[in-house]
């Protein structure tokens, strides 16, 4: 297998920026080398395949969502490590595993060379596994302009501090740090205030952009939001189900006042009160997606597994294409 030989990043990498310039899943990016060792990221969703590392042991940091990986001890039986984010494990050499993921990425320190799939692997490679010695990308200094699957992430600029950011999508940036979210707030030249807007301005498929959509209890006269895939529709007679009485779709009026944001840039997170939130099982489906951060410019990216997290979300299945 032939091996990556770019040139080394110099300067700081962001990884939050380095995470969004692809969609790969299971499909390793080289960030920089630590002697002859690579640092990769990868996203990661759903089952790899059990396979082995003759020679060297394998390093993994979680850095969004959640993952397992499952072993075979030597003396026979198996079991699983399970990952949140910031938690790190190292397989020993000679161990056979298979890591999975409901949604998440991951940084790994490996010998240059090393196969994505091992010395030795069993059954036939799944399609969204590649077999890799990691692909090198090279990147900007942190702070400067990424290139990546789209325009430049950039826009107006501001990084995870917050500089430079409108009063609204501060306020979005500080509750992401407050959750423990490792996303940033970007606020682009372009406006992202539908879903076909911001899957253009970013760069991805529209089905990665989040809905952030407010109805309203007839009855109970409270705010529901509702997070779908941008190429879904809300089918309000299966909302009413989950919701346990009948909704309508919010007006603008109610939307502010109830979440402290205007229609177009309501995030997930942060509003000005609490919202009972649902999230489409649709979007669990990608390994990363963009949502509104308070304005019709403002984005951030995030895994889906963590977004669930971060916003106590109940999990449906209210949406159609």
């Amino acid at each position: 297998m032939p091996v990556n030989t770019g040139p080394v990043n110099t300067g700081p990498v962001n990884l939050g920026d380095a995470l969004a310039s692809f969609a790969d899943i299971y499909s390793p990016r080289i960030v920089g080398r630590v002697n002859d060792y690579d640092v990769r990221i990868a996203h990661a969703k759903g089952e790899h395949l059990w396979h082995v590392h003759e020679d060297t042991d394998e390093f993994f940091l979680v850095i969004e969502g959640r993952f397992d990986v499952s072993l075979r001890e030597p003396g026979g039986g198996e079991r699983t490590v399970v990952l949140q984010k910031g938690e790190m494990f190292v397989v020993p050499k000679g161990m056979e595993h298979k890591p999975s993921s409901p949604g998440g990425a991951i940084l790994m320190f490996e010998p240059r060379g090393t196969s994505s799939t091992g010395d030795r692997h069993e059954g036939e490679i799944p399609d969204h596994v590649e077999s890799t010695t990691g692909h090198y990308i090279s990147l900007p200094a942190a702070g400067a302009s990424m290139p990546g699957p789209g325009p430049s992430l950039v826009g107006a600029g501001a990084g995870a501090n917050g500089e430079g950011l409108s009063r609204a999508s501060s306020r979005v940036a500080e509750e992401l740090r407050r959750l423990g979210a490792t996303a940033e707030v970007r606020e682009m030249p372009e406006s992202t205030r539908t879903a076909t807007d911001a899957a253009a301005a970013v760069g991805c498929a529209v089905a990665q952009i989040v809905k952030s959509l407010v109805f309203r209890s007839v009855v109970s006269d409270e705010p529901v939001l509702v997070l779908v895939s941008g190429a879904d529709r809300v089918d309000e007679a299966l909302l009413a189900e989950v919701v346990g009485e009948a909704v309508e779709q919010a007006t603008g009026k109610f939307v502010r006042e109830r979440t402290g944001y205007a229609i177009g840039g309501v995030p997930p997170v942060g509003h000005a009160q609490p919202v009972v939130t649902y999230l489409d099982e649709h979007l669990l489906d990608h390994p990363l997606v963009w949502a509104a951060a308070g304005t019709p410019r403002a984005v951030f990216s995030i895994a889906p597994a963590d977004l669930v997290r971060i916003t106590s979300a109940r999990v449906v299945a209210v949406a159609t294409a």
